[in-house]
């Protein structure tokens, strides 16, 4: 397998690893942003109990909706700290094998240039000898 395959595989799964931590991070945001939602529905709710009577029943279970969102919402947001910093890393990570690629296919072009330029030099020379040689 040559360095130019390597290369192209590296990008491949290190693409596929920066999609998935985005994928992985935008669902945990998704999901903390629903629970928020729910936070503010049920601080709503609790409010208007004061002045609707059927909902000073609920108020305990308004409190432990309440305090469990507001846990599962710090446990997301370091979550969510972690997993951001997981996907810069895969980011840089990613942009690092595509330009390795990109310097090796660089290289390899000015390589064949070189070769090219190299053979027409001798051509040349040769077309000069050759004229030089007829008298």
């Amino acid at each position: 397998m040559t360095r130019e395959e390597l290369l192209n595989r590296l990008v491949h799964i290190r693409e596929l690893r920066l999609k998935a931590e985005s994928a992985q991070l935008k669902e945990r945001a998704q999901i903390l942003s629903e629970i928020q939602w729910l936070l503010e529905k049920t601080n709503l709710t609790a409010a208007a109990s004061s002045e609707d009577a059927r909902v000073l029943a609920d108020l305990g279970v308004l409190g432990e909706v309440r305090l469990f969102g507001a846990r599962k919402a710090r446990l997301l947001k370091r979550e969510i700290v972690e997993l951001s910093d997981r996907v810069t890393t895969a980011s840089r990570m990613t942009e690092a094998a595509r330009e390795a690629r990109a310097a090796l296919a660089h290289a390899r072009s000015e390589s064949v240039e070189r070769a090219a330029e190299s053979e027409a030099e001798h051509f040349f020379n040769w077309k000069r000898s050759a004229k030089q040689q007829k008298p």
